[in-house]
């Protein structure tokens, strides 16, 4: 079998993103891989030792593959990530979001594909060219990008975590479209979760504590990996710490936390929120579920002040109507928020503690100096996330799953009696995901918190919920 790429005794160049170990692997053409491991376990830096997007400083990197005339090797490999969704103006587009009528910078789907329309996925992003890339959902902007990936042909193509927030029909067709071109191309998966490596993969990569593993082939694999067994289960003394941290957060007077009256949601014509009545009440613990695309996010959006169309609906927070005068810092400051496009945006090489104490003021960062209380009460909710090793470290050099971590912690940080979270346990490892779900079903309890939670994995929500909202998605015009 022809090598598709070799490493040698890989070692970065940077020093701050280097193996514990130099680093060798061989993936053959035919073959399907996952790297896969925790979070922080080493599957980027591998992953981009393999890319060539880390330099290296010793080993050997080798491509089986030599370009075609007029490409360039770069050309050859490919490297598919959520993030970089939207390209290089994500703040913009993250405000953009909600005020659609303000479309400057704002391309189309064709237009920031270019010729990439017509290429191995033009059937499937057909039906998405004349939209903006702002109104795309999860699923849409996975295909998106990964359409502008692939239109190259690439030889070699690297996918991080290619199934997060992503519907189970959704999954199973990204899955499908995997599946299709590894037939062509060398796929390589980077997977957190056992649960999500695709039929298609014949070798699987273990990859943790910054070691690499050997190849394995995927029943051997399958025979030898091991189900989280802990993480789940809070000590005393830890439950203990969590009621003391949820004690300092306020309690609303009011009962009411959100009543929504005959909402409709179009934008350029297309209906994307359809709701006629719903209301929360102080201590419920809510599951909002639909497919991608049925404006669940989009609901979320006028519940935690972000939407301006809230000032055009029938909705009401914690007991008054929008435009009597509150601020959206007044609104935001009894919501702990989570989502998608939060992590999107937020990239700045500040220390993981500031990121977190970012939530005690509704910032993507800090506007003014921590105080000393502030910083123990962020170290101390980090310490039961199991993020207290990351409390100086810089946010952007975690992983991304690291980084989505700290971000869960911002949003409980504040102790808030209402948790909007959408999609908050994405990309989290097992065993984080365990300790994250206790720990919310946990500080739900601890007194009369309420939780909007979106997922589109039922093994994600925690005990606590007790009601659902399914929403559907609108295609008429």
């Amino acid at each position: 079998m022809q090598e598709v790429v070799r490493l040698t005794d890989g070692m970065a160049r940077d020093p701050s993103r280097r193996l514990a170990r130099p680093a060798s692997l061989s993936i053959g053409g035919g073959e399907a891989v996952a790297l896969f491991g925790p979070n922080g376990g080493g599957k980027t830096l591998l992953a981009g030792m393999l890319s060539g997007a880390l330099p290296l400083l010793a080993g050997r990197l080798e491509y089986g593959f030599r370009p075609a005339a007029g490409r360039r090797l770069s050309d050859e490999v490919a490297y598919v990530s959520f993030r970089d969704a939207y390209g290089g103006n994500l703040p913009a587009y993250y405000q953009q979001r909600w005020n659609r009528w303000d479309g400057s910078g704002c391309p189309t789907v064709a237009e920031a594909l270019g010729a990439a329309a017509d290429g191995p996925l033009a059937a499937r992003v057909a039906p998405l060219l004349a939209r903006r890339v702002i109104e795309l959902s999860t699923g849409e902007l996975r295909l998106f990008r990964m359409a502008r990936a692939v239109a190259g042909r690439p030889r070699l193509l690297f996918v991080d975590n290619p199934f997060i927030g992503l519907d189970a029909g959704a999954r199973s067709q990204f899955s499908a479209l995997l599946a299709e071109l590894a037939r062509t191309t060398t796929v390589v998966l980077l997977l957190c979760r056992r649960s999500e490596v695709p039929s298609f993969v014949t070798h699987v990569v273990t990859v943790g504590q910054r070691c690499v593993g050997p190849k394995l082939p995927r029943d051997v694999w399958e025979q030898t990996a091991a189900e989280p067994t802990d993480g789940g289960v809070l000590s005393p003394a830890e439950l203990g710490s969590l009621a003391a941290l949820s004690a300092q957060g306020t309690v609303p007077a009011c009962d009411e936390v959100v009543s929504c009256r005959d909402l409709r949601i179009s934008y350029d014509g297309h209906a994307v929120l359809r709701l006629d009545a719903w209301d929360v009440r102080r201590g419920e613990c809510w599951a909002l579920t639909g497919d991608n695309g049925a404006g669940k996010s989009t609901l979320l959006s006028l519940v935690c002040a972000d939407n301006p169309m809230a000032y055009a609906c029938g909705i009401r927070l914690f007991g008054a109507a929008r435009g009597r005068g509150e601020s959206i810092w007044d609104i935001k400051r009894r919501i702990g928020y989570v989502s998608p496009e939060l992590f999107a945006v937020c990239n700045r090489p500040v220390p993981a503690v500031d990121v977190v104490a970012g939530g005690l003021h509704d910032t993507l960062g800090l506007l003014r100096r921590t105080s000393a209380v502030e910083r123990d009460r962020c170290m101390a909710w980090m310490r039961l996330f199991g993020a207290e090793a990351w409390v100086d470290v810089p946010y952007t050099r975690l992983s991304s799953g690291e980084q989505r971590l700290v971000l869960l912690v911002r949003a409980f940080v504040k102790s808030p009696p209402l948790l909007v979270l959408d999609e908050p346990f994405q990309g989290l490892d097992d065993a984080r995901l365990l300790r994250a779900r206790a720990l919310l079903d946990a500080y739900v309890r601890t007194g009369h918190h309420t939780l909007i939670m979106v997922s589109h994995y039922e093994n994600e929500l925690p005990p606590c919920i007790d009601r659902r909202l399914h929403l559907v998605k609108h295609d008429e015009n």
